[in-house]
C-alpha cells in the first residue's frame, strides 16, 4: 500500500474554534501506521463535520456529496471573507487551471478543486470567483 500526505494549513485561523459533527455513520475504522504502531482504534466517521468560527464569523463545513469530499465556507453577514487563507504542504506543484480550478500535484497524481462558487441562500452570486496563488498560499478574490 502506498500512502501520501498533503496538508492544508489555515493561515490566521482561530485556535479556539469548535468542532460540530453530524450524524455518525455505521461502524468504525482502525488505522495502523508507522507513526501510530498501536493503532488509532474505533474511529467514527460522520456525514459532516463543521469547524465553527474557524475565522471570525466564518464556519468551514466538510461533507460527502456522491462519494466526493466537499467543503463550504459559511460566511456570516458583514464578515470579511478575505480572512480565508490557506497554505498547502506536501504538494510537488500547485497551479490554477484554465477554468480557475486549483490543481494540486502529488507523487500519486493530481487533486483538482473547482473554482470557488458563492451562494447567498440558494442563489449563486457573483462575489467570489477566483483562487489567487501566492507562493503556495491561496486566497479568495472578488469577481472582476
Amino acid at each position: 500500500m502506498t500512502i501520501y500526505r498533503t496538508d492544508i494549513n489555515w493561515i490566521g485561523a482561530r485556535s479556539n474554534f469548535e468542532v460540530e459533527t453530524g450524524r455518525a455513520k455505521q461502524g468504525y475504522n482502525n488505522y495502523y501506521l508507522p507513526t501510530c504502531p498501536d493503532g488509532a482504534l474505533n474511529v467514527l466517521s460522520y456525514d459532516e463535520v463543521t469547524f465553527k468560527n474557524l475565522y471570525e464569523g466564518i464556519d468551514l463545513k466538510w461533507y460527502s456529496n456522491e462519494g466526493a469530499l466537499e467543503y463550504d465556507f459559511i460566511v456570516s453577514p458583514n464578515t470579511d471573507y478575505s480572512q480565508i487563507k490557506w497554505e498547502i504542504e506536501g504538494a510537488e506543484e500547485i497551479s490554477i487551471g484554465d477554468e480557475g480550478q486549483l490543481i494540486i500535484t502529488t507523487p500519486l497524481g493530481k487533486i483538482e478543486e473547482q473554482a470557488p462558487i458563492a451562494f447567498q441562500g440558494e442563489q449563486e452570486v457573483d462575489i467570489v470567483k477566483n483562487f489567487i496563488l501566492s507562493i503556495r498560499r491561496l486566497l479568495l478574490t472578488r469577481s472582476k
